[in-house]
C-alpha cells in the first residue's frame, strides 16, 4: 500500500462512495471530488449516501474542495460530535 492510497476506514468509505458516484476506480487521499470531475448534482449523491450511511450531514461547499484525507477527518469529527 502507498501512501497516497485511502488507509482509515473513513477515508475509504468516502472513496468508495466518490467512486460510486463519479464511476472512478482510483482515488487517492490527496484527491478532491471537484478534481475527479464532481459536480452539484454528484455531490448531492453523495451526501444522501453520506447522510443515509452515517447519519452526518456533509458540508457541501466546504467537503467537495477538501482532499479526501482531510475530508475524512472532518466528517470523524462531524461522527464524534453527532455521537457525543
Amino acid at each position: 500500500m502507498t501512501d497516497n492510497q485511502p488507509q482509515t476506514e473513513m477515508e475509504k468509505l468516502l472513496a468508495r462512495v466518490w467512486g460510486e458516484v463519479l464511476e472512478v476506480d482510483e482515488i487517492s487521499r490527496s484527491d478532491t471530488f471537484i478534481d475527479l470531475g464532481g459536480d452539484s448534482m454528484d455531490a448531492l449523491q453523495v451526501i444522501m449516501k453520506i447522510e443515509k450511511e452515517l447519519g452526518v450531514k456533509l458540508n457541501h461547499e466546504r467537503h467537495f474542495s477538501l482532499s479526501l484525507e482531510q475530508a475524512a477527518l472532518e466528517l470523524e469529527e462531524d461522527v464524534k460530535k453527532k455521537n457525543g
